[in-house]
């Protein structure tokens, strides 16, 4: 049975954009990597070239989500790296993301959609109700509410940027479209993963829940280490895809902060 993504892509192609430089803030919590080693402007996309997640540092939701694509990516033996930025909105990370300084970022269906397409994401919350109209039931878990706003997310992606499935995890709570759903994705330039890289971004963002998501969270606040409690998760949840080797890396990288 096709997936979401090839039903999608049916109606919408990936796209791609080129890739450059990032620079790497400072943050509290413990990660198993960040370095300033983002993608150069001299680097073609290619399946070497160094992989650059841009986070918000303000957003605990988003350290554990990179750190969770960092760790995977890390065990496919993929140069990566998490970039911090301050500004909280989607839609600077998405600008990032077409300038080049990054060249993955994480964010959620309806919040990057209303950032890209406000027409869009207006015809979507007109159509259903979801602000006038308290009667109709309709969650953002509603399936054809979800995979309209996936498909219209899609289709409103910039230059060549791709995308997988959508996680059953929402998140970006507060933000302007939260009437909208707001599944996890993942969003990247095309062209630099292999097709082993992309099944194992595409199998944690699918079997990463809403619930397991708020508990990730609640435990790197608590323990401060992101990367350990992210460990833990890739290491014992019932996604196909497992990490190996994962206590020696861990063991290996347990304790380093972002500089």
């Amino acid at each position: 049975m096709p997936t979401m993504q090839q039903r999608t892509q049916e109606r919408h192609t990936w796209r791609r954009v080129t890739t450059a430089t990032a620079s790497v803030v400072a943050a509290g919590l413990v990660f198993s990597a960040c370095s300033s080693n983002a993608p150069s402007t001299d680097v073609q996309l290619s399946y070497d070239a160094p992989i650059s997640i841009s986070v918000n540092a303000s957003s605990s939701e988003q350290m554990v989500l990179g750190e969770l694509y960092h760790q995977t990516l890390q065990d496919q033996d993929r140069n990566s790296n998490v970039s911090v930025e301050i500004d909280p909105k989607a839609q600077d990370r998405m600008a990032r993301l077409q300038r080049s300084e990054v060249n993955f970022i994480v964010g959620c269906t309806g919040e990057l959609l209303g950032t890209m397409n406000t027409t869009a994401a207006g015809e979507i919350v007109d159509e259903f109700g979801l602000e006038t109209d308290s009667s109709t039931g309709l969650t953002a878990n509603d399936g054809e509410l979800s995979q309209r706003t996936y498909d219209e997310f899609v289709g409103s992606l910039p230059g060549n940027v791709a995308t997988t499935d959508p996680s059953p995890a929402e998140g970006c709570e507060g933000n302007e479209f939260d009437s909208l759903p707001q599944n996890i994705v993942p969003v990247f330039h095309k062209g630099l993963f292999t097709r082993g890289e992309l099944d194992a971004i595409n199998s944690v963002t699918r079997s990463l829940s809403t619930d397991e998501l708020d508990k990730l969270v609640t435990r790197a606040r608590r323990q401060g280490s992101v990367s350990a409690v992210v460990s833990d998760w890739l290491s014992s949840s019932n996604s196909a895809y497992k990490l190996k080797d994962r206590n020696s890396d861990h063991d290996n990288e347990k304790g380093r902060a972002w500089q």
